[in-house]
């Protein structure tokens, strides 16, 4: 692994310690932090159907779909491992920082929240849908062609908005996730000088 990626992980890993303990030592929502969640959540409800389809997008059957496609798609078969490992990885990664943080969700910081998603279990940092939709869709970047890798960004976008208008994240849960499902995805990316190359172009 470069020096470059070293200390890029390093900074990632830095910056999800220190949103951790921001979170865990919030005990509630104030300043930007409300100001972030008040704009999205206070939209139009018509949004509901389509915020619960997209936020699937980090869910863990989006990794086992995605996964299973990379292998009926016949590529060679390092692409659909460290899509599964960052994914994997990801997941259990997020829940632990839940138990650690222990960070209520946005119906329990404020009295005027009610949650749009059916089912909520669990803390709410770092977001387990963020950091799933952030590591699987970059570590799936390099093998995508380049008319296709604005993806990602729009993956990850959705995901987090939708989270913020279901109610069941606050802003720095949604950091929380992108950073930790980031330094997952360039650490699985990287460990493997096989998952390295890029495609360049189609």
């Amino acid at each position: 692994m470069s020096s470059r990626r070293s200390i890029l992980i390093g900074l990632l890993l830095v910056l999800f310690l220190l949103t951790a303990w921001t979170a865990q030592h919030s005990a509630t929502m104030t300043g930007w932090e409300l100001t972030v969640f008040r704009y999205f959540y206070d939209a139009s409800d018509k949004m509901w159907l389509f915020a619960l389809g997209v936020t699937q997008l980090g869910s863990a059957w989006a990794l086992l779909a995605l996964v299973g496609v990379l292998f009926v798609a016949r590529w060679r078969p390092e692409p659909a491992l460290v899509v599964l490992r960052a994914g994997f990885f990801a997941y259990v990664l997020s829940i632990v920082a839940k138990y650690i943080v222990g960070r209520p969700r946005p119906a329990l910081l404020l009295d005027t929240v009610v949650t749009r998603e059916v089912i909520v279990r669990g803390h709410g940092f770092p977001s387990t849908h963020v950091a799933l939709a952030t590591a699987i869709s970059l570590a799936l970047l390099p093998y995508l062609p380049k008319k296709l890798r604005w993806l990602p960004i729009v993956w990850i976008g959705l995901v987090a908005w939708s989270r913020l208008y279901l109610g069941v994240h606050t802003p720095l849960d949604v950091l929380g996730g992108f950073l930790l499902g980031a330094l997952v995805a360039l650490a699985a990316a990287y460990s493997n000088p096989s998952a390295r190359r890029v495609n360049p172009g189609r």
